[in-house]
């Protein structure tokens, strides 16, 4: 084999090579935005009502098919992080489970007279 032919072997290979990172750039975007897709992020602040998912009961079996898998209403007293909560009952006693992530959590709003 000559030195031009090695080299345009290579240089097609060096082509090859800048497609296939290319395209794997381009597949890793459009997996990421296709997985973030349904998420969103939630904003809670201290002193808001919330409601924590009761991760006990969540495997099939352990409760009725009506019944209510979220617990509270709990206050958040403090943050630590960007996602995590410590929250405390409406009465003022400070919860027994300690910090709890964001995604147990979600807003609460009183119901309407």
């Amino acid at each position: 084999m000559t030195f031009r032919e090695e080299s345009i072997k290579l240089f097609i290979y060096n082509r090859l090579d800048k497609k296939c990172i290319k395209d794997l750039r381009f597949y890793k975007k459009n997996l990421r935005r296709f997985l973030t897709k349904g998420q969103r992020q939630r904003i809670l602040f201290i002193g808001d009502k919330v409601l924590k998912w009761d991760s006990k009961r969540e495997d099939k079996g352990k409760h009725g098919k009506f019944e209510f898998l979220w617990k509270g209403p709990f206050i958040i007293q403090a943050s630590q992080g960007n996602n995590t909560y410590f929250l405390k009952s409406l009465d003022g006693i400070e919860a027994k489970h300690g910090p709890v992530n964001c995604h147990m959590l979600k807003h609460y709003f009183d119901p309407l007279c």
